[in-house]
């Protein structure tokens, strides 16, 4: 859009300068002809009061003293032939001798030619005195007065600073038309990606919103309200899906806990064997999970606060989170603990982060699974198929799980990345995902400790109360 914007401008301002200036050759020509036939006009009348009778017995040498002494020095610019009825000549002057006036047409009024690099604009008159007397007048001029050599160094160097003057001006109207645009693509795009990490759109900035008067009649103004409108009904059903589904889930533990019930009876009653009640028991055990575990990951969705917060030594809770999967994936972890930073959060939730981290890393790959401490950064980096490019674009939302992920036929709920990503946006801490076709490498980086508390300080050093971390 931009470069199209910068063409049309620059083509209308290209336009308007080439016809600008037709135009003013146009007047100017006409502009210059005006003064050419008022300096005839001039000379004319200036003959004419000489008040010349008989030609025919006047004395030519002593009538051209009389003619230089009236027109001055512009007489040679000025040529005249005074011819009869006829259009014998009586009478020319020494420069139209000298320019051969005698051979111009006697009619019309007006007319002009070009001879030997000159231009020539003759006025043919009757004298009112002598209607039997014709005259003759010229002004003769350079040609290239007529025609300027526009193809000179000049006419290049004028050329030259326009054309930069037309793409200067481009440019700043290009920028000036597209900037409000330029801006909400920059907060579209903002908000594009932060949206794995904030489910509810913000609304259009204030500062995006111009301040003119002519902003709610055009189209910019139009556009925001489309978007703002969009804002706010994508707002409203997440806010209802998310509720819808919160309820749902509550629902689903009555009827499972009377399945388990019933279960029980039927196997008391002989009509279901040993094997069957372990099966269809492990089947509600396992739905049973994944509600409490939604609606677990619900309930910290929605905390609007931080909760308590306390120093937790980062090293030893990665290794005893991790060891819990020793029994289940021998000899799969390995931990590389470079140092033991400081982590303030809710104990819970940072063996949440660890946890889920670590157990997505196993089972959704067949290697082993590095979990790395290294300054302020946890990192799990696992040997398996990469993550799914549709389950990137959806990372946060729950049970977002790939087609080709081995979990189709395993234990996984899709939660995991969801409760990675909630803690994360619960406590401000980065996630960087990297993934390849040989694997994938979630990042958490937390900030520094010291960081943290200076910050807290110096908030709570603004209020009248004491100071606390």
């Amino acid at each position: 859009m931009r470069l199209r914007f910068f063409l049309i401008i620059f083509s209308v301002l290209a336009i308007a300068t080439v016809l600008a200036l037709v135009v003013h050759e146009v007047f100017l020509s006409q502009d210059r002809m005006a003064q050419i036939d008022q300096h005839v006009r001039n000379t004319a009348s200036s003959l004419i009061d000489l008040e010349l009778h008989d030609l025919r017995k006047m004395n030519f040498f002593e009538q051209d003293k009389v003619i230089a002494d009236e027109l001055g020095q512009s007489q040679n610019r000025h040529p005249f032939v005074i011819r009869s009825e006829d259009g014998t000549v009586l009478f020319e002057s020494v420069s139209a001798k000298k320019f051969k006036l005698r051979d111009a047409p006697t009619s019309p009024q007006w007319l002009q030619f070009e001879q030997d690099g000159r231009f020539f604009r003759v006025l043919n008159l009757k004298l009112p005195q002598m209607p039997d007397r014709r005259l003759q007048v010229a002004l003769a001029i350079d040609a290239s007065t007529m025609r300027p050599a526009y193809f000179s160094s000049r006419a290049f160097w004028f050329a030259g600073a326009m054309l930069v003057l037309g793409i200067g001006a481009s440019l700043l109207l290009t920028s000036y038309l597209l900037r409000p645009l330029a801006h909400l693509g920059g907060f579209l795009i903002s908000v594009a990606d932060d949206d794995r990490m904030n489910h509810v759109l913000p609304d259009i900035p204030a500062q995006l919103v111009p301040r003119s008067v002519f902003y709610p009649r055009d189209e910019y103004a139009r556009l925001l309200g489309g978007f703002r409108k969009l804002i706010q009904r994508v707002n409203q059903n997440y806010k209802f899906t998310r509720l819808w589904a919160y309820q749902m889930a509550h629902e689903l533990k009555t009827p499972l806990s009377i399945l388990h019930l019933e279960l029980e009876l039927l196997h008391a009653a002989k009509k279901i064997t040993d094997e069957e009640l372990h099966r269809l028991n492990a089947e509600c055990a396992k739905t049973s999970e994944t509600i409490n575990s939604f609606l677990a990951w619900a309930e910290l969705e929605n905390l609007n606060a931080k909760p308590e917060l306390y120093a937790n030594h980062l090293s030893p809770v990665t290794e005893s989170s991790s060891r819990r999967y020793e029994t289940l994936y021998p000899g799969r972890i390995v931990l590389e603990l470079a140092n033991d930073p400081l982590v303030l959060a809710s104990p819970q939730h940072l063996e949440q982060l660890i946890t889920n981290l670590v157990g997505n890393a196993l089972q959704h790959s067949t290697g082993t699974v590095r979990v790395a401490v290294n300054g302020q950064e946890l990192s799990v980096h696992d040997q398996g198929a990469g993550i799914p490019d549709s389950v990137r674009q959806r990372l946060g939302e729950p049970f977002n799980r790939g087609e080709s992920s081995p979990s189709r036929s395993g234990n996984s709920s899709g939660l995991g990345l969801a409760w990675v990503t909630s803690i994360c946006r619960l406590y401000a801490w980065k996630m960087d995902v990297q993934t390849w076709a040989q694997g994938s490498k979630i990042t958490v980086r937390f900030p520094a400790f010291e960081e943290i508390v200076t910050a807290k300080i110096m908030k709570n050093s603004s209020s009248p109360s004491e100071a606390r971390v």
